[in-house]
């Protein structure tokens, strides 16, 4: 009995979702984020974020002051292990996962999270936090490096596929 209890929640834990595609770039007339460096007032760039990986560099400095605005280009889907989610909000998850806790305990898991990190003396530290769900704008509140990523238990990416294409904006101050 113990041991078709720990394969069913292994099936859980690292199944697949077939509607986890990863799509195209949605539109080619807009910049990839990476590729650009920085924004200026009422620029936007893409970026593509993986539902496997702990974080996506967005390539973009910003400075505290600066406002932004994060939306999903398309229905892009991303899944963590059998559970399908779009983008920007998660769900509030199974009974199975909520035996862990998410990276951001407040918000919902698979939301998208934006981070804003800095290295200091060769530590990296994480400087402030932005549940997309909850608020696609936001003004920066210290500089450092633009991250995002799904919000998943630590240690359990490797469950995941797919990935989003986000549109991020910056808006004047």
């Amino acid at each position: 009995m113990q041991w078709s209890l720990f394969f069913l929640i292994l099936w859980v834990l690292s199944g697949c979702s077939e509607n986890c595609i990863i799509h195209p770039n949605p539109d080619v007339s807009i910049p990839i984020c990476s590729q650009v460096k920085s924004l200026s007032e009422g620029a936007n760039c893409l970026i593509q974020v993986f539902a496997n990986q702990r974080e996506t560099s967005v390539g973009l400095t910003v400075q505290q002051g600066e406002i932004y605005r994060i939306k999903a280009t398309s229905k892009n889907t991303w899944c963590d292990a059998s559970h399908t989610n779009t983008a920007l909000c998660g769900e509030k998850g199974s009974n199975l996962m909520n035996i862990f806790s998410p990276r951001v305990e407040d918000s919902l898991w698979f939301s998208v999270i934006a981070e804003v990190k800095h290295t200091k003396d060769g530590e990296i530290q994480r400087l402030s936090q932005y549940d997309l769900c909850n608020t696609p704008k936001f003004e920066i509140s210290t500089s450092g490096k633009l991250v995002l990523y799904p919000n998943d238990a630590t240690g359990f990416y490797g469950n995941n596929s797919g990935a989003i294409w986000l549109e991020l904006s910056r808006l004047k101050n």
